[in-house]
């Protein structure tokens, strides 16, 4: 996982659910960017909806919510629309982001990529790095948490 402090690396680029483009390394305002193993499995479901409870106030905090996953956009669509997802979702099909954010599990549950929250900054440096397996709720609180300090 990349480290508070560090710089989100430059060309962290991925495709949003509807196939525009979106560069993580210049945000220009504060991201939460949550990693999440598969659409619509149950925690996974649980984070997102978690996320999407919370969305008005973080988006009052300024900052923009993203959901990242290794689905393809078709899955992500269906994903947003199902559950009413205020947020875009990333397609990370290829891997190339999980691999530049460092939350690619080794070996488990079909190498999927852990389950992993970055608050970035305008600037494009990490300031938060949450990592809860099984606690889809503690991503929320602890991005909530972080935010505010900003």
């Amino acid at each position: 996982m990349l480290k508070v402090g560090q710089k989100v690396p430059a060309g962290s680029t991925g495709v949003l659910q509807d196939g525009s483009p979106v560069d993580l390394s210049a945000p220009g305002q504060p991201v939460i960017l949550f990693f999440y193993p598969k659409a619509f499995t149950m925690i996974c479901t649980k984070e997102a909806c978690g996320f999407r409870d919370s969305h008005e106030a973080l988006v009052g905090k300024g900052a923009r919510v993203l959901g990242i996953s290794r689905d393809d956009t078709e899955t992500l669509q269906r994903f947003k629309s199902e559950y009413k997802l205020p947020y875009d979702l990333v397609s990370d099909k290829d891997g190339k982001l999980t691999a530049a954010f460092e939350v690619k599990q080794l070996g488990g549950l079909l190498s999927r990529p852990k389950r992993v929250t970055y608050l970035i900054d305008a600037g494009g440096v990490v300031r938060g790095v949450f990592h809860h397996e099984l606690s889809a709720a503690k991503h929320v609180e602890d991005a909530t948490a972080a935010l505010a300090k900003l």
